[in-house]
């Protein structure tokens, strides 16, 4: 059963149609530079931990008493000709931030068509905010999880491997994210059986 909506709220509606669809214009965006840097397979921008890796970094004339040793715990490494599964690795963690992006997106953008013709607690709202949490709390596991193997990827290929597994990560604020969602999304499965109860006694 649709309801009213006032002109405010669908100006509201309409700029959350907007940015949903520019949202997931930037992923596509992102997606495909993602896709031109990388599958070349040459002089790859990967990000990694320096922390438990063995390196030393020189600054020339610091301080003007000739190289000075400095402590780096972040660096983005160029790799080229990767094998197969550090490509694959590469690839994956370079592109999933984009994908759940535009996952996103997208369902906020159905969010706000629904709400704009006065449906709100329908099936496909539901749907739309328990995908977008589900995107979210996979990709809180699994972003940084992909970064960490891709890291440990490229450093190998150069020869300076930590030697170490990499332990599966956790984004802190996606996870929220995405558990403040579903709780959003229980709320919302409560009114649809709640409005479908009601239209079954109309």
């Amino acid at each position: 059963m649709a309801q009213r909506v006032s002109s405010g709220q669908r100006q509201e509606f309409v700029l959350l149609i907007v940015l949903g669809g520019l949202a997931v214009l930037v992923g596509a965006v992102g997606i495909v530079r993602e896709l031109i840097q990388i599958l070349p397979n040459t002089h790859i921008p990967v990000a990694v931990d320096l922390t438990d890796v063995p390196h030393e970094l020189l600054l020339d004339g610091a301080s003007g008493v000739g190289s000075t040793g400095v402590e780096v715990t972040d660096a983005v490494v160029r790799v080229s000709h990767l094998g197969p599964t550090p490509l694959a690795l590469a690839l994956a963690a370079a592109l999933l931030p984009a994908i759940t992006l535009m996952v996103v997106a997208a369902c906020f953008t159905v969010l706000g068509m629904s709400f704009y013709r006065g449906d709100f607690f329908v099936r496909r709202c539901l749907v739309a905010i328990i995908t977008a949490a589900v995107a979210l709390v996979v990709a809180s596991v699994a972003i940084p999880t992909l970064q960490m193997l891709a890291a440990e990827g490229a450093l190998e290929s150069l020869g300076v491997g930590s030697g170490q597994l990499a332990a599966m990560g956790v984004d802190g604020p996606l996870s929220l994210a995405g558990a403040l969602l579903a709780a959003v999304g229980h709320a919302f499965w409560r009114g649809v059986h709640l409005q479908e109860d009601t239209e079954g006694l109309v």
